[in-house]
């Protein structure tokens, strides 16, 4: 089993999906078709990431980009800490 800072892979996985649903079903979701994406979690110190996961349902003409642009987005991310 996967341990990420004292949580379990599976209970950050049903913290994020959770947000997520409840992201989707906010009326200000100005993008209703888009029911996924990917989350990210690197250490911002190395820059290594600990994990990547597909949260809910990347459209599939979009899944190969959303994975790409997490990867990148995340260390422009860690650049800003």
């Amino acid at each position: 089993m996967q341990i990420i800072g004292g949580v379990t892979r599976d209970r950050i996985l049903d913290v994020v999906e959770e947000v997520v649903r409840r992201f989707l079903g906010l009326p200000e979701n100005t993008k209703p078709e888009r029911t996924g994406g990917y989350l990210t979690i690197l250490n911002n110190r190395t820059g290594k990431r600990y994990f990547i996961n597909e949260i809910g349902l990347c459209l599939p003409e979009m899944d190969a980009g959303c994975f790409q642009f997490c990867q990148e987005k995340s260390l422009r991310l860690s650049e800003n800490h």
